[in-house]
């Protein structure tokens, strides 16, 4: 009788075991090895791409991106929302440099009818975009769109003011620091928009409303 020689024949659920036992022991490479094998037989393994996704990120912030996206989906193709939150939280947490992520996140929010998150999330992730021009005009997309949600949020407002002035656009942060002081009652919120205001554009009026308060 011949003996044949080959390959071992592919078992998903063997890989996945392998994979499983790798990653729990700390071993990386070998765990991602594993899973990636089970993704060149079924590349849409959602299950698969939320073990690869945290395994990538320092070596491979793209394709990480990419799994986390994956595994999101194919939470939210099977009705869970709330894991698909879980899924984009996790991964902001490790690549808070991509802005499709946070506004993602902000949308999926939205849809379960929590909007103050949505805004939370949209003002915590536009914080990561300060270094270049580029970043900034990132930053000031968030913010409007937080505001879209919370016209009168005064942490995005004030931030938001913040980065019109530094592109020179006094006149347009000048107006939303404005409408915003005029919207509160006196407080501290009020203050802080106002002495904003001072930063922004000094004049000795607002300076006078800004030490009394009003």
């Amino acid at each position: 009788m011949a003996l044949v020689f080959g390959p071992k024949p592919y078992d998903r659920a063997e890989v996945w075991a392998q994979a499983e036992q790798a990653r729990g022991k700390g071993q990386r490479k070998k765990a991602v090895a594993a899973y990636r094998r089970i993704l060149e037989q079924q590349p849409d393994d959602w299950q698969v791409h939320g073990k690869l996704a945290p395994l990538l990120v320092d070596e491979d912030p793209l394709d990480a991106w990419n799994s986390f996206e994956k595994a999101a989906q194919g939470h939210l193709d099977k009705g869970f929302l709330e894991r698909a939150v879980a899924v984009y939280r996790q991964a902001m947490t490790e690549l808070p440099f991509i802005p499709e992520g946070w506004e993602q996140l902000a949308s999926l929010y939205q849809r379960k009818g929590r909007a103050p998150d949505a805004v939370k999330a949209l003002v915590e992730g536009q914080a990561h975009f300060r270094k270049t021009p580029e970043d900034r005009l990132v930053a000031e997309r968030l913010l409007t769109s937080a505001l879209a949600l919370d016209a009168w949020h005064v942490d995005a407002t004030v931030d938001l003011a913040r980065l019109l002035k530094r592109r020179k656009d006094v006149a347009g942060a000048v107006a939303r620091l404005d409408a915003l002081a005029s919207h509160l009652p006196a407080s501290p919120a009020r203050r802080r928009v106002l002495r904003a205001r001072l930063q922004v554009s000094f004049t000795f009026r607002h300076l006078w409303t800004w030490l009394r308060g009003k």
